[in-house]
């Protein structure tokens, strides 16, 4: 399960590996007063409390330089 918790940001890392030390979460909002939920996050991200199910006015909250990015779903299928 872990695994499929951070594939979606994994996916993303592999094309911004600048990325890899921050916190990165995949979401289909940014609004930081969302009620959209978190639905991948990587460790640094899990680091803060951060974690897939929150939404992303909780995650902003617990980190606010969260990069969060939208779903990629043909990426996915491609590295899947």
């Amino acid at each position: 399960m872990l695994f499929q918790d951070c594939f979606f940001v994994s996916v993303v890392i592999r094309d911004y590996p600048e990325l890899r030390d921050r916190p990165v979460a995949i979401c289909h909002s940014n609004n930081p007063k969302g009620t959209a939920e978190i639905s991948s996050a990587n460790y640094p991200a899990r680091d803060y409390g951060v974690k897939a199910g929150m939404f992303v006015r909780d995650a902003k909250t617990l980190c606010s330089h969260l990069v969060i990015f939208p779903y990629n779903f043909e990426a996915y299928e491609e590295v899947a």
